[in-house]
């Protein structure tokens, strides 16, 4: 019997943490290119490269993060609709809200 892994996050936060370290990589070469200092680095096709593959890897994790919201706020709802049905499916059957009686 498996239970569940204290250690284990959410696929949302998972999402989260590599966007944000795809953003702090993106961010480091841009730093780079201002400072002129990608020269000492990379040659110009290198890292061209290299800062397409980062933009390309923050649009994946940013996708990623974006659809994992979506969806726990979907299932979220849905949770909230069938707690609010429950709710209103209980008091459609009290006695004071019978009209018949």
């Amino acid at each position: 019997m498996r239970g569940k892994s204290p250690y284990r996050l959410p696929v949302g936060d998972i999402a989260h943490k590599w966007q944000a370290l795809t953003e702090r990589r993106r961010e480091h070469f841009v730093e780079l290119y201002r400072s002129g200092r990608w020269r000492r680095y990379y040659s110009e096709e290198t890292f061209r490269h290299q800062l397409s593959e980062v933009t390309a890897g923050l649009a994946a994790w940013e996708a990623l993060a974006k659809e994992e919201a979506q969806t726990s706020e979907e299932v979220e709802a849905a949770q909230v609709d069938e707690l609010a049905g429950g709710v209103m499916t209980a008091s459609s059957y009290d006695g004071a809200a019978d009209p018949t009686g």
